[in-house]
């Protein structure tokens, strides 16, 4: 059964550092159309078995999914905080995860009505099959209603429940109000989780409550022990008859390496396409020392000095590289930025497909650059 399950915690430091490393913010290449950045995730994070056709088909349903048929053709760049969400949340569904689809506090940095739309979104997603886990912060009480299951974690990332929210948190409180703690009437079920983990609560006879111990010798955690065991089982069968029928060599990528160097080779041909300013610069640099370098000797003679200024002027060629790497450098660490932050945990592609797409995509601005200076020069 698959479920929405949401994370409220005081103390989820470690937690976050996990889940940024599976899901990293909203970082996209904003050069990209929504489509694209989808129908990059899908050919090189779906395995290599799936023909192609059939993963832009799938790439179809994602958009239709995330009701982003009109704005597939969108710049990601020119996107508001809530579309990016979206599209974060598409880019790894198009990976087509088995099992669980991470979320790290998908509402932040939007208003109620957005981050709304946003949960509503995912339980959309969940209802669909898809199985989802996210950390929630400071979530409104209309938005805890969407989750159907929250694990709450006290300071030092201990669990003191984990099970259903159940109707205006009914479940919630009754599993606190049977231990000694009552929520006042209308309370936000979720600031009613965090404050009962804060603060120290007494029984009637005076003795302190600890909810560590609480949920470990309550009945709920009983039954979650004993589904978890069993979803260990079925696993351990599931894989064990994969393994008897499939015979296959699993990578670190799902794609192979010319499939990830001849995307992402096409990617960056189309970033420096829809960035024009970038290769403008270059341009702009060999012609500026092409007429500063030629002018400057201009007309030279065949005498002794006019020898030693032809080959000051091609000496001079050397001023050009640090001009140049100037304008390279920005480009290149932006770019590496996206590759270290998401693409690269995500294992969308390698070092050796980043490096060869950013070397491919150069040389052809260089070899135009470098005719415009010699033509100027000479």
């Amino acid at each position: 059964m698959r479920r929405l399950v949401a994370l409220t915690t005081e103390a989820t430091s470690q937690l976050d550092v996990l889940l940024q490393r599976l899901l990293v913010g909203d970082l996209h290449d904003g050069t990209q159309t929504i489509r694209e950045a989808i129908e990059f995730s899908a050919l090189l994070r779906q395995e290599s078995s799936i023909p192609r056709p059939e993963k832009l088909a799938y790439v179809d349903k994602i958009i239709d999914l995330l009701e982003l048929n009109d704005l597939q053709d969108t710049i990601v760049s020119s996107l508001g905080v809530e579309l990016r969400k979206r599209l974060t949340i598409g880019v790894e569904l198009a990976a087509k995860p088995s099992l669980l689809l991470f979320l790290d506090e998908p509402t932040s940095g939007l208003d109620s009505q957005s981050a709304f739309s946003i949960v509503s979104f995912l339980k959309k997603l969940a209802r669909t099959g898809q199985a989802i886990i996210c950390t929630i912060h400071q979530p409104s009480s209309v938005l805890i209603q969407q989750f159907d299951t929250v694990l709450a974690l006290n300071p030092g990332g201990n669990t003191f429940y984990f099970g259903p929210i159940g109707e205006n948190g009914k479940d919630v409180i009754e599993y606190f109000e049977q231990r000694g703690a009552r929520a006042p009437p209308g309370k936000n079920i979720a600031e009613f989780i965090l404050e009962t983990a804060a603060r120290p609560h007494k029984r009637d006879d005076g003795t302190n409550i600890d909810w560590n111990e609480e949920w470990r010798n309550s009945e709920q955690a009983a039954k979650v022990i004993e589904q978890i065991d069993g979803l260990k089982r079925t696993r351990i069968i599931a894989t064990e008859n994969k393994q008897g029928t499939e015979k296959g060599v699993h990578g670190e990528f799902a794609a192979s390496t010319w499939t990830q160097t001849a995307e992402l080779t096409r990617r960056m041909f189309r970033q420096y396409w829809r960035d024009p300013s970038y290769i403008y610069g270059k341009f702009f640099v060999a012609v500026l020392m092409g007429i500063f370098n030629g002018f400057t000797f201009w007309k030279l003679g065949y005498s002794i000095r006019d020898m030693q200024n032809r080959m000051f002027t091609s000496y001079l060629i050397l001023i050009i590289p640090p001009a140049i790497v100037n304008t390279v450098l920005p480009k290149f660490f932006s770019n590496m930025t996206l590759w270290e932050a998401r693409e690269y945990p995500s294992r969308v592609y390698g070092w050796v497909a980043f490096c060869t797409a950013n070397i491919i995509a150069e040389i052809p601005a260089a070899i135009v650059a470098g005719t415009l200076y010699w033509a100027l020069w000479y």
